[in-house]
């Protein structure tokens, strides 16, 4: 099969000709994994194998210049964000070098008078939780929109959305490290009546996944709900209504599940709501 022009003409640059002609999403993950790497070299006397999650920032950064344009140069930045999570659950407590949860809690009980996760568990029920953990989950489709969309030709709103996501996700990502937070469901055990949330099929297999490979102090702000909301509010002018109204209940699900669940405390949330509109108004017009 024969390349198209563009491609070629991209091959034939070498690679440092290849970084000037990034996509703003692309320098924004550059920029992101610059900090990190920055960062991680500063206090890598509080992170476990640094020299190995220096590297791993480096080869993130490589794609750019090796990926022609086309479908998988332009999932890049949305690929990066599963691997950007994890590698900061690897880094989270390496400024303050502990979980910052006391400070959450004492806040949270001064504002509302009560642990708001600890106040929901008297209406918690398995059908409840079943149905509020599917919302919650449903958070790994967001992934596949941008995706999606780029393959039905909707390249204006995959690139919006994409930018959006990216954006309020690395952000998310930095403030791990900033301000890193186990959540409820570790710093208020003690203060549950139950230890776990009772569901039926969708409930134990989110918990399997988070106990395995959700890493501790990525809750503030909360990634779920930034990434979540950014994606919706990048997309409301491309959808149809029916679509869009669907993609705002499932998205304000996903909001109250993480709080039902657990997961995050309501300050997350309103950090996560804040990154997402934040996210979407600085992408505005900026994916090309």
């Amino acid at each position: 099969m024969g390349l198209r022009p563009a491609e070629r003409a991209f091959l034939g640059l070498r690679p440092v000709e290849r970084f000037a002609g990034l996509r703003p999403v692309e320098r924004f993950v550059l920029g992101y994994l610059t900090v990190m790497i920055v960062l991680v070299v500063v206090f890598r006397d509080a992170v476990d194998r640094w020299p190995l999650l220096v590297a791993g920032y480096a080869a993130l950064t490589l794609p750019p210049a090796v990926l022609r344009p086309g479908f998988l140069r332009f999932a890049y930045p949305v690929m990066v964000l599963p691997v950007a999570f994890e590698a900061a659950g690897q880094a989270a407590f390496m400024v303050h070098g502990r979980p910052l949860d006391d400070l959450v809690t004492a806040w949270e009980r001064a504002a509302f008078g009560v642990h708001p996760n600890v106040a929901l568990e008297w209406i918690a029920s398995p059908p409840l939780t079943e149905v509020l953990t599917c919302f919650y989950s449903s958070f790994y489709a967001y992934f596949v929109l941008p995706l999606f969309l780029y393959a039905r030709g909707r390249r204006e709103a995959a690139e919006r959305c994409a930018f959006a996501m990216v954006a309020a996700g690395l952000v998310c990502y930095l403030g791990f490290v900033l301000v890193p937070v186990n959540g409820p469901v570790w710093a208020l055990r003690e203060e549950f009546a139950s230890s776990r949330l009772a569901g039926y099929v969708v409930t134990p297999v989110q918990d399997f996944l988070m106990a395995r490979f959700d890493p501790a102090g990525t809750c503030v702000p909360s990634s779920h709900v930034a990434v979540a909301w950014a994606a919706t509010l990048s997309l409301r002018r491309f959808l149809p209504r029916p679509a869009r109204l669907i993609m705002y209940v499932v998205t304000a699900g996903l909001t109250v599940a993480v709080v039902y669940t657990r997961y995050h405390y309501v300050s997350d949330v309103v950090l996560g709501l804040l990154v997402a509109v934040i996210a979407h108004r600085a992408t505005r017009g900026r994916s090309g």
